[in-house]
């Protein structure tokens, strides 16, 4: 499979230290451009040093996630919890800990969504406290153990993936790469002012529309996350300018 990587940067690592990859060339390109601001009205651009990286999948043993959101029971779950071998108990608590890190900004990589269903699909409100609803989850799981709770846990997938628990955990499952539907809302702005594509009407390579979290019809697209180093092997890399010069229009749709 090719797979396709956008940075700002001429190098392969970009500004996030987690590194990802997509089947999607149109994914890649929005990603290598300096995003704009729908608001403000300054537009998304291309740098002279952004690059799209190609590379291929080297590896069968990739962990599915699924979805753009899910359950924090479904994640576990992926992991063999509560069976030889699977994910520790202590494991499960760290990812509540990341989460909690992520939405205080003491862990890198911005916010995600998160929320508690019932048994009818309804959101259960949070408790008003001066902790956390993720905090109140993390105590009751520890006094409980309850998967109730755990299928309760909806939140956006990439969090889950993101999380070095998981990643450890997969990793000693025997897993080299985690794969994933993660949203690409940034894209409905970004994309017809790069390059004249709308990704809600015009079928870009690569982009589906899914619900999210909270209901809404989004963009998504797939996303690998290499957890060994030979898992993705990059294959070369192209200035995103000099690499919509050669491309021809359609060649950014479904065939």
């Amino acid at each position: 499979m090719i797979l396709f990587r956008g940075t700002q940067r001429v190098g392969l690592p970009g500004v996030r230290k987690g590194v990802s990859y997509t089947p999607s060339l149109p994914v890649a390109l929005v990603w290598s451009a300096v995003p704009g601001d729908a608001w403000g009205g300054t537009p998304p651009q291309f740098l002279p040093t952004s690059t799209v990286h190609f590379a291929k999948l080297n590896t069968k043993r990739v962990l599915d996630l699924g979805d753009n959101h899910t359950s924090m029971l479904t994640v576990l779950r992926a992991l063999r919890y509560k069976k030889r071998g699977g994910i520790e108990l202590d494991q499960v608590i760290r990812i509540f800990n990341y989460m909690q890190n992520r939405v205080t900004g003491k862990a890198p990589g911005g916010d995600f969504k998160y929320q508690e269903v019932g048994e009818d699909g309804e959101t259960i409100e949070p408790d008003w406290s001066f902790r956390t609803q993720i905090q109140l989850w993390r105590e009751e799981f520890q006094m409980y153990s309850d998967d109730s709770l755990l299928g309760s846990i909806i939140a956006d997938t990439f969090i889950f993936a993101d999380a070095p628990a998981v990643q450890r955990s997969a990793l000693a499952l025997g897993y080299e790469a985690i794969k994933y539907s993660d949203v690409f809302v940034g894209g409905t702005y970004a994309a017809p002012k790069l390059f004249g594509k709308d990704v809600d009407g015009e079928y870009l390579q690569g982009v589906d529309m899914e619900y999210d979290l909270e209901g809404e019809d989004v963009p998504t697209h797939v996303t690998y996350r290499p957890l060994t180093p030979g898992a993705i092997v990059p294959t070369g890399a192209m200035r995103s300018l000099e690499l919509l010069r050669r491309l021809k229009p359609a060649d950014l749709l479904e065939p």
